[in-house]
């Protein structure tokens, strides 16, 4: 009978568990106990926090020896894992705040992430890790602008914890695209007004600093085109849907205009020839 090493049997555990507790998720990450997904929401794990060491020495010994080149290579990793008497799992390995440098030819075998939305703060932070090992992350929330998107991606974190976060949220951000859909000015169906703001090297300095006040203003007054507030964006739509000029000389915007339909007129003389129906009698 082999011998169980340590790490080995303190996931082991956490696998049962998930399994007697009919989660469809387990999480682990360094220094933090385990979480498990029960009803879509993350869960943490009563225990003591798994290290660094004892996840990885985890993946090390269990990764098929297949895979073994792709996780010391490029820092992750996906294979199946079973455990006699509980199940078979898929297990997705990547080395969290990118420790490990992953090398600029194997971009190509990065992968895009989509998130449906972000209702917890587990979600953001495996949403951050995976950014920071070259993943494209993308998600979406349920709010009115960019700066209110961005306001509430911190809410997650308590003020003693503010100033990482925005450090490392900061690093992995790549941009916010708000939409609202306004009606067209002839009515006939409506339009995307879009609100987008691209984080470059200002931007990363107003989160970093937590300014994040400064966001909408910045939107206001931005002449890069990969940038725009709301209030911009009609101009785009003024150019793309066309215009006309109307009895006050102004330009108005227009969707593309539904053709009416003529209305059908019917000659005097084929009323007079036309024949009655049968069961009335003419006059």
């Amino acid at each position: 009978m082999s011998t169980v090493t340590p790490h080995t049997e303190i996931i082991n555990d956490l696998l049962r568990l998930a399994v007697d507790s009919g989660a469809r998720d387990v999480m682990i990450k360094c220094n933090k106990p385990g979480y498990v997904r029960l009803s879509n929401k993350f869960k943490r794990v009563d225990g003591d926090p798994i290290t660094c060491l004892e996840a990885e020495a985890w993946v090390v010994e269990h990764v098929p020896k297949v895979c073994r080149s792709k996780w010391e290579d490029w820092g992750e990793v996906d294979f199946a894992h079973g455990l006699e008497g509980i199940g078979r799992f898929r297990v997705h390995a990547f080395h969290q705040r990118a420790r490990r440098h992953c090398a600029a030819p194997h971009q190509e075998h990065r992968a895009i992430i989509l998130i449906g939305e972000m209702r917890v703060r587990e979600t953001l932070e495996t949403a951050i890790s995976a950014a920071e090992t070259g993943h494209l992350v993308l998600s979406t929330r349920h709010v009115s602008t960019v700066a209110q998107s961005l306001t509430r991606v911190f809410a997650f974190f308590p003020p003693e914890e503010q100033i990482p976060a925005r450090g490392a949220i900061a690093g992995s951000l790549r941009g916010f695209v708000c939409q609202k859909l306004v009606p067209k000015i002839d009515g006939y169906g409506r339009l995307p007004v879009i609100e987008i703001l691209t984080v470059d090297a200002t931007v990363k300095t107003l989160i970093v600093e937590g300014q994040f006040e400064k966001i909408q203003g910045l939107l206001a007054g931005s002449s890069d085109s990969a940038s725009g507030s709301f209030n911009k964006d009609p101009y785009r739509l003024w150019r793309a849907g066309g215009h006309r000029q109307g009895a006050d000389g102004r330009r108005k915007i227009l969707g593309r205009k539904r053709p009416r339909r003529p209305a059908k007129a019917v000659a005097p003389r084929r009323l007079a020839n036309r024949t009655p129906p049968q069961g009335i009698s003419s006059c």
